[in-house]
């Protein structure tokens, strides 16, 4: 029986950063990372939100620029399945944020992708994702966090998250 994810590799820096990396049968790499650091000069605002906090990201490279896009649905087994396997290690109170990049105005899109991951999460009702959309100017922002369902801290994560959405946005 063949498998419906791709087999990964984990790396990880000595600032305790992590990073995943799956190649597909398509000509692609992902790289999937949790960096530590990301918010670290403001953990002491948020503190039930960042203490165990990681910026959490992937990254597509294509090798062959004439490959065709195709829908891979292993793609997002294996993200699923690299998320899975991080929280397991960093333990239940571990909090996975993320935001759309909106430098070439495709953020929407990057949100749609993930509510339609978030579909299927939501069936295995082991993960949590809180998401909200912040409209400043010209543009919109989505940002949002990942968590395992046993959280302990999960109202306070919530709690602290529209603060520091705030914030972070401010920031930019």
């Amino acid at each position: 029986m063949e498998e419906d994810f791709y087999s990964f590799f984990v790396e990880v820096l000595e600032d305790q950063s992590v990073f995943y990396e799956f190649f597909t049968d398509n000509e692609l790499s992902y790289t999937i990372y949790f960096n530590v650091d990301e918010y670290s000069q403001v953990v002491d605002d948020f503190p039930n939100l960042l203490q165990k906090g990681y910026a959490f990201g992937f990254r597509r490279r294509q090798f062959i620029d004439s490959s065709k896009k195709v829908l891979d649905p292993k793609v997002f087994s294996t993200i699923h399945c690299i998320i899975l396997d991080f929280l397991k290690k960093y333990g239940s109170e571990t909090i996975l944020l993320y935001h759309c990049d909106v430098s070439d105005k495709k953020q929407a899109c990057r949100n749609k992708l993930f509510d339609n991951w978030e579909k299927k999460i939501i069936i295995d009702s082991i993960l949590i994702k809180h998401s909200i959309n912040v409209a400043l100017g010209d543009n919109t922002y989505f940002l949002g966090f990942i968590t395992l369902q046993t959280n302990p801290q999960i109202e306070q994560v919530k709690d602290e998250f529209e603060e520091f959405c705030v914030h972070l946005i401010q920031s930019k």
